[in-house]
Parts: structure tokens; sequence; C-alpha cells
């Protein structure tokens, strides 16, 4: 009896022991669960920051050759804009230069701000500049004489300026008092002389052309 007792409690023992360890392994995998979750979790993670850096920088490039292939576009355009202003201007300059030997033959383009070869008789050369305000313009000019000959010269000269049209639209002289007289300057052989003059643009708007006239003594009195 004692001994039936026993080896059912030596069972029963056995069963708890048994069942035991099943509880033991089953707390050990559930603990091991949810140990592992939490590192798929951080590498899914880590996956979808990979992704989307990946996608944000493919995004990020196209919107950089996007933006490179409308500057090239855009600087294309411009120099083929200016390619064809440039063909405009030569064309526009050509037909001016032909107008002004038709039209014109006497006639000098004004360059404003340099040197403008005249080389007619004694008359070398002259400066033009255009100063003042927007209300109030002037065109000042230096004309410079040379007398290549031993003789003395009496300089006698007009300076007529026109516009753009060849309409006459102011006219200065040389060798003249400031009532249209001649006057009596000389110039002596070898002498080199520069003459300053200012005309009044305000109600005549810009020349675009001069014209030089020079005079001997009997045709000025």
């Amino acid at each position: 009896m004692d001994n039936g007792e026993s080896n059912k409690n030596g069972d029963g023992g056995s069963h708890d022991i048994k069942s035991g360890g099943r509880r033991s392994r089953q707390s050990h995998s559930a603990n091991r669960h949810w140990i592992i979750s939490p590192l798929w979790i951080g590498i899914a993670l880590e996956g979808l920051v990979i992704a989307g850096l990946a996608i944000w920088g493919a995004l990020l490039d196209q919107e950089n050759q996007s933006h490179y292939t409308r500057e090239k576009t855009l600087a294309e355009t411009i120099n083929d804009g200016k390619k064809e202003l440039e063909g405009i201007r030569w064309e526009f300059n050509e037909f001016k230069n032909q107008r002004d030997q038709t039209c014109f033959p006497n006639l000098l383009p004004l360059k404003f701000d340099q040197v403008v070869e005249i080389n007619k008789e004694y008359v070398k050369s002259g400066i033009f500049m255009v100063v003042g305000t927007k209300d109030k313009r002037e065109l000042e000019y230096k004309i410079v004489l040379r007398n290549n000959k031993q003789a003395n010269v009496t300089p006698r000269v007009e300076i007529v300026f026109f516009n753009t049209l060849g309409n006459q639209v102011g006219v200065s002289k040389i060798g003249y008092d400031k009532e249209g007289n001649p006057g009596n300057e000389v110039l002596t052989g070898g002498e080199v002389r520069s003459f300053d003059g200012v005309l009044d643009l305000t109600n005549v708007g810009q020349p675009e052309y001069v014209m030089i006239k020079i005079k001997d003594a009997k045709e000025a009195k």
C-alpha cells in the first residue's frame, strides 16, 4: 500500500518534473521570441530609412539633371539669340554704310569719345563728346588743325552737324568771331593747334554725321 502510494507519488513527481520542464522550455521560447522581434523591427526600419534615402537621392539627382538641362537649353537659346542679333546688327551697319556713301557722300559718321580722322587740308582730326543731363544736352568738340605748309594759313572752317535723316541740326565755326565775321587768326607753317566748341542739343537731338567745310580767305569775306 505504501509502495503503491509511493509509486503513484513517484509517478506524480516525475510527471510534475516533466511538466515543469516543458513550461520552462516554453517560457524560454517565449522570451527568445520577444528578444528577436525588436531586432527584426530595427532591421526593417533601417531598411526603410536606407530605401527612403535612396529614393530621395534619386529624385534629387533627377531634379538636378532637369535643372542642368533647363540651364543648358536656356544658354543655347541665349547664344543663338546673340548670334542672330549680331547678324542683324552687321546687316544694319552694312545698309547704313551703303546709304551713307550713296546719300551722304560728304558726311562723316560721328564716333563719340574717340578720335575721328578727318585729314582734309589743314584739318587733321576731331574728338566729339555728348555731355550734360537728360534735360540739357550739349556736344563738346575739339578740332585739331595742322599746317603742313611753310606758308601761313588763315583758318576758315565750318563744322556742320546732321541727324540720322541727313537734316542739319547745328553748325560751328573756326576762324570767325562771335558775330560770324572772319577773324585774323593765323596758323603758321608747321604749327599744330586745337580749337574747342560747344553745340546745344536740347531742341535738336543728337547728331549722327558731321561735314567739314574749309573756305579760303577770299571765300570767307
